[in-house]
């Protein structure tokens, strides 16, 4: 399992899912003092949160309930566009995942999430900062 590379700050992490709980889990997981997860229950918290924070990564749910995943992530490139994004569970067809990738997603895990996946896929992004093979099936 990669680690994380020490940053002269913290690292922030957005969370924007309304069911959120896994979330605690994947903090736990990430084992790491230098990190702060921020959560946004709607796309309006979260957009506040990148407009007024800075933030390293986007964890954002793929069933979004107001303007929906793609829409949000255009929004949060608006203000920061070299933020990775990997986008969690949600029903997408060929053409939304044509999209996301266009728009730069770095990866689509589904839910329920694999914990162990999805630390080691935000580690790696955090680190390198590439794209990550795009879709994980299953956990």
């Amino acid at each position: 399992m990669e680690t994380m590379r020490q940053t002269e700050r913290n690292v922030r992490i957005l969370v924007a899912d309304r069911q959120a709980d896994w979330a605690r889990t994947f903090f736990d997981r990430l084992n790491s003092p230098a990190v702060d997860i921020r959560f946004a229950g709607d796309e309006r918290q979260g957009l506040e949160i990148v407009r007024n924070e800075s933030v390293d990564l986007a964890l954002v749910a793929g069933d979004l309930p107001q303007v929906g995943a793609l829409e949000f992530i255009r929004r949060i490139h608006w203000h920061r566009v070299e933020m990775p994004v990997i986008v969690l569970g949600g029903e997408h067809n060929r053409r939304w995942m044509l999209e996301a990738l266009r728009m730069g997603v770095r990866t689509v895990i589904p839910k329920p999430v694999n914990m162990t996946l999805l630390v080691d896929i935000s580690i790696k992004v955090l680190n390198t900062q590439q794209r990550t093979d795009f879709f994980y099936e299953g956990s």
